[in-house]
């Protein structure tokens, strides 16, 4: 669910994201494999957007990729994806040290001049 509330110089977005959490020495080459952005070359605190696709090459969901340490990656994705995003990346994680677990965030994102 989104709320828009608007002045003339500034907008704020509420809405609720799924949050998949990918950490392991081996998270972020395990990730550089599974989905269509350059993990491996993003910085800590980085981050792009990307899609998670099916073993057959379809869009299972679209999604911003953070690396938020050197084995830590988030992906949050549309509200209602994470659990399929999380089963579908879970299916891959052979002998590899990767933990996987999502959760339900409240973001406020906010555009305008000023704050």
């Amino acid at each position: 669910m989104s709320e828009v509330i608007s002045e003339p110089v500034s907008t704020w977005f509420r809405q609720t994201r799924d949050v998949i959490s990918v950490t392991g020495a081996d998270s972020v080459t395990f990730l550089q494999g599974q989905i269509s952005a350059d993990v491996v070359g993003l910085g800590v605190a980085d981050s792009t957007m990307s899609l998670v696709l099916s073993p057959a090459g379809k869009i299972d969901a679209w999604g911003r990729i953070t690396r938020t340490a050197a084995d830590a990656v988030t992906i949050d994705v549309d509200a209602g994806l994470g659990e399929l995003v999380a089963a579908r990346l879970s299916r891959f994680k052979i002998r590899v040290d990767v933990d996987l677990t999502w959760q339900p965030m409240d973001w406020l994102a906010v555009r305008g001049d000023r704050f």
